[in-house]
């Protein structure tokens, strides 16, 4: 309840503000008086991502699934100077991310190494075209 009267009295405030062209609001130095709206605010967002992860990936099939967590892992591990990824993980740790068998995993990749959308050495991966990563993921190249 407090959080809508914060949400509601910020609301107007700025409408105020810029209607009668009010210098009088500042809207960063509410926002940081009221760290709890600014938590809830966060959270709102990082559950709406992640809801919408998850139904993105209950659509999906398996390939688009694994470009899905090709296109994430830039910002999960460390990027080499060669422009490699540095997996951390095992295959079976990253099949396990994506929901698949192992072996599912590993034939993905390969597809992904014929089209020379990715590169693979060892444990480290390079994205070599995210932009067909990308619309692959999302559905608008087909397999």
């Amino acid at each position: 309840m407090r959080i809508r009267f914060f949400l509601w009295v910020y609301v107007i405030l700025i409408f105020w503000s810029h209607l009668f062209d009010l210098k009088i609001f500042n809207a960063d130095a509410f926002l940081f008086e009221h760290s709890s709206f600014r938590v809830w605010e966060t959270k709102t967002v990082f559950r709406k991502r992640s809801d919408d992860k998850i139904v993105a990936m209950g659509q999906k099939n398996m390939h688009q699934r694994v470009a899905e967590i090709i296109m994430e892992l830039p910002m999960h591990f460390e990027t080499l100077s060669s422009g490699f990824i540095d997996v951390k993980l095992r295959r079976e740790d990253l099949a396990n991310l994506v929901g698949v068998a192992t072996e599912s995993l590993i034939r993905a990749f390969s597809y992904f190494q014929e089209k020379n959308w990715i590169q693979l050495k060892g444990k480290q991966l390079r994205i070599e075209a995210p932009n067909k990563l990308k619309q692959f993921s999302d559905g608008h190249i087909l397999k």
